[in-house]
């Protein structure tokens, strides 16, 4: 049985995604459709113009970009951080139609050279949309996208060596920085050079100034995060048997991506479509439920077993998120055994249908976590459901599985504020400080998460890029323990060259692209939950020093990252007052 169906759903997926190819390698980008000023390259002084600029700023692909010409920058950087800079590349002159690549060399300091760890990247542009006419989120059916104001917008951090280079396009660089754990602090000088075969045609400087203060590995950050996983778009984007070895071959560098943001949940499908058919790729279960010829139930956990086994060997080990007892439609499919067919169960909580089909399955599925070592890490997820259909979910599985964990990823009710082991609310729901510290102390977690009900801040391809560091900043700020996104990589039909989708704000569901490719968005996420680790150790250092007065200052920087002071000053001021005060706490410009 194992065999069969895992055969059956490899030549389905195969069948379906040979209908599309979609690009892996280098491609084409759409053109951007917004007007260009032409004046302003008409007067640019000819030649090359590389310079660094703000990553704060989301530069236009088609228009000269309003900044003054630096050859040289420096980061500042905890050791242990991942920090990185963006240059710009420019030219007016016509025949300015070239293949360049980029070299980024290493830092070398008088207290020794980093090498290896430092990466420079063409980012390429992606059509996105806005929000909502109200400002206040995406959510909504968007089948005409000529209503939204639809741009291109620099976030896909490309994969290519080489890149074709045309006049009067502005392409920016993203530059990455792994600074080692064990280095010296001081200053570290690099060059970044863009090469046109194998010669040197500009240069410009980066330097690091590594400070005395290092950050834990990403598996020992303390901030709960969670982005939710699809694999199933990775299979049918790549165009491979889903679960195939090529398969988890593809997702293996986005994943250990995520494990190097500190995630630390696995999400696991163990029922057919969850959220309904909200998303481009269905959501198949990764356990297969049948009902026998004599009307008992089975279970096939061979899928289930090799994606969290997969997801554990890339470094994300610490929860197992099964969705779900209570999904968007109340319909579960089961094969039935004796014609071979798939059917629906269509069963509200608190039915006799629903409780006979569950029981059955709670206790084999406790049955085989306990066997492989997971129930502890286990915890049965809901995301946005209502508050009597959690109780009916809840009920039972305390009936069935006393102490067995339940989350939601939803609305702020008092009732389930003491039975769910995990509860993360929606950014605009309040959670009263007083009852996040209890459960804290009680050893249950409490989290935010953004989606497409929040406008500012957030993660779309049309946010500003320092949004997404803000997202974790707000969620401490308001005292809770992580974040959590949906999703990692929910990729409609294109994501490479169209961010848009029908059902919300373009790039809501996703945070990297296929290839594997970070994004500009992921990379400023990973930054703001750097800095909550931060936070967490100077808290620390200045409380056992009795500094009150710098324990003040960080609380007063922290309350910069309130959604209304956000929303009234933009997302940008305040990460750059908060990594300013952060570095020159323990700053080594001397060395």
């Amino acid at each position: 049985m194992k065999k069969s169906v895992l055969t059956f759903l490899s030549i389905l997926f195969c069948f379906v995604i040979q209908a599309a190819d979609y690009p892996l390698g280098d491609y084409v980008e759409l053109e951007d459709s917004k007007p260009v000023d032409t004046a302003a390259w008409n007067v640019l002084p000819a030649g090359i113009h590389f310079t660094w600029a703000s990553k704060d700023v989301r530069y236009s692909y088609k228009n000269v970009p309003d900044v003054p010409f630096c050859s040289d920058t420096v980061i500042y950087a905890w050791r242990g951080e991942r920090v990185s800079a963006l240059a710009l590349i420019y030219s007016a002159d016509a025949d300015f139609d070239v293949s360049l690549s980029l070299s980024l060399s290493d830092f070398v300091g008088k207290e020794g050279r980093i090498s290896g760890s430092a990466q420079a990247s063409f980012v390429n542009y992606v059509m996105t949309d806005g929000l909502n006419a109200d400002g206040k989120g995406s959510c909504g059916e968007r089948p005409d996208h000529s209503l939204y104001d639809s741009s291109m917008v620099a976030d896909v951090i490309d994969i290519a060596v080489k890149k074709s280079l045309k006049p009067r396009r502005v392409r920016p660089v993203w530059c990455t920085v792994e600074v080692p754990r064990d280095i010296m602090p001081g200053k570290y000088t690099g060059t970044l050079s863009l090469v046109r075969g194998d010669e040197s045609i500009a240069d410009i400087e980066l330097s690091l100034q590594v400070v005395e203060r290092s950050l834990p590995a990403p598996y020992d950050y303390t901030f709960h995060i969670d982005v939710w996983q699809q694999p199933y778009s990775v299979s049918r984007y790549y165009q491979v048997p889903v679960w195939s070895d090529e398969h988890f071959d593809a997702m293996r560098p986005m994943m250990l991506a995520l494990a190097r943001a500190g995630q630390k949940s696995i999400s696991a499908e163990i029922i057919y479509e969850p959220w309904g058919d909200q998303s481009h790729d269905k959501f198949e279960p990764m356990i297969e439920t049948v009902l026998e010829r004599d009307g008992s139930w089975s279970y096939d956990y061979t899928v289930f077993d090799r994606w969290v086994e997969f997801m554990m060997e890339c470094g994300i080990d610490r929860e197992i998120k099964c969705f779900s007892m209570v999904p968007w439609d109340m319909s579960f499919r089961y094969l039935d055994a004796e014609t071979g067919e798939y059917r629906m169960l269509n069963a509200p909580t608190g039915s006799p249908e629903y409780a006979a089909f569950w029981r059955p399955l709670l206790e084999s599925f406790a049955a085989h976590l306990k066997e492989k070592g997971w129930y502890d890490i286990t915890t049965i997820c809901m995301d946005e459901r209502g508050l009597d259909a959690m109780l009916d979910a809840y009920n039972l599985l305390q009936e069935v599985l006393p102490g067995m964990k339940m989350a939601l990823a939803g609305v702020y009710h008092p009732e389930l504020v003491d039975k769910l082991y995990y509860y993360c609310v929606d950014f605009g729901e309040p959670f009263p400080i007083e009852e996040i510290e209890r459960r804290r102390a009680e050893g249950r977690i409490t989290t935010l998460y953004a989606c497409c009900s929040t406008g500012v801040p957030n993660a779309y391809t049309f946010s500003q890029p320092a949004e997404s560091a803000v997202l974790p900043l707000n969620a401490l700020q308001r005292g809770f323990d992580g974040f959590l996104r949906w999703a990692y990589n929910n990729w409609g039909e294109d994501p490479l060259r169209d961010s848009r989708y029908r059902l919300w704000g373009a790039g809501d569901s996703f945070m990297i692209y296929p290839g594997f490719r970070s994004s500009v968005r992921f990379e400023r996420f990973v930054e703001g939950v750097q800095c909550v680790e931060k936070i967490r150790i100077l808290k620390e250092e200045f409380a056992a020093a009795g500094d009150t007065a710098r324990i003040a200052a960080l609380d007063g920087l922290l309350d910069a990252f309130s959604r209304e002071n956000i929303t009234a000053e933009g997302a940008a001021p305040a990460v750059n007052r908060l990594q300013a005060f952060l570095n020159s706490s323990c700053r080594s410009d001397k060395r």
